[in-house]
């Protein structure tokens, strides 16, 4: 919704340094009002948490006109709500199946979509080989926010790049860098733009704050997109493209078979005595 007010200078920016999806209703978006509704609505009771996070699901899904890419975000927001309020775990794989099929049958026409075929690459990447480049670096022990963002990021990247270079005929170089300098402020401004916006009151220390975070992600978006050799241009519609897919799984299945890392979940016991024990799926 906020791509509708910007320039087109402002929009090829965003194109040049890979941040396009910041300002679009996107997964990122949903996720992050997901995850306010259980912190703020879980001090209430665990149902009024999961509960008002799955109504924030439907009303910015309708609010957005049920665009591609936030159905099948809302259908895995959904489900994953759903198995762990109820103490289970889910396999990733059977999660993108399920969350595949529900989008293409609400509307079968997503399946042609590129919206939805970068939203549904990019978040099988996160789940898929995030796990295991974070097993290969880190073990068993959990890395730290940075390095978290960072293996996400590339994550990412590694499973889009083949249909972008397809697509459009460029990559942005300086994309991981841009991702990781502009996107932790973003739940913040979210934050405060939502209070200025529904308090009676003219907050100033919430406008500045907001309008000093806006300033800090427009100069760093000007000052990425200005290098000469921040994308590198490809030929489009080249199917060799996919080929690029081969090495990436290579490289993937052997890190697996090397950290011995399975991505069918562990039995776990729950914080929570009342579910019990957290089984898969």
């Amino acid at each position: 919704m906020g791509e509708k007010s910007l320039s087109n200078q402002l929009k090829e920016r965003l194109k040049i340094v890979g941040l396009s999806h910041i300002v679009v209703a996107s997964g990122f978006c949903l996720s992050i009002l997901v995850d306010f509704a259980r912190k703020i609505m879980g001090k209430i009771s665990r149902f009024a948490g999961y509960f008002f996070a799955g109504i924030l699901i439907v009303a910015f899904i309708s609010m957005t006109g049920f665009s591609s890419s936030l159905v099948r975000a809302g259908a895995v927001s959904a489900m994953s709500l759903f198995v762990q309020y109820f103490g289970r775990k889910i396999h990733p794989g059977r999660l993108l199946l399920y969350a595949a099929t529900l989008s293409i049958l609400m509307n079968p026409n997503f399946v042609v979509n590129l919206a939805w075929q970068l939203s549904f690459l990019s978040f099988a990447g996160i789940l898929l080989i995030t796990p295991v480049l974070q097993a290969f670096f880190y073990g068993q022990k959990a890395p730290g926010w940075l390095a978290s963002m960072i293996i996400a990021a590339v994550s990412a990247q590694l499973a889009c790049l083949p249909l972008c270079i397809y697509t459009f005929g460029q990559v942005s170089i300086v994309s991981i860098v841009s991702n990781l300098l502009i996107t932790p402020p973003i739940s913040t401004i979210m934050a405060l733009t939502f209070f200025v916006g529904v308090c009676p009151l003219q907050l100033s220390p919430f406008i500045i704050a907001n309008r000093l975070l806006l300033s800090y992600q427009i100069g760093v978006i000007n000052w990425l997109s200005s290098i000469k050799w921040a994308v590198m241009s490809i030929p489009a519609q080249t199917p060799l493209c996919f080929l690029l897919y081969v090495p990436v799984i290579l490289i993937i299945y052997t890190l697996k078979r090397r950290t011995n890392y399975s991505y069918q979940p562990r039995l776990a016991i729950d914080k929570s005595p009342k579910y019990g024990k957290i089984y898969s799926c």
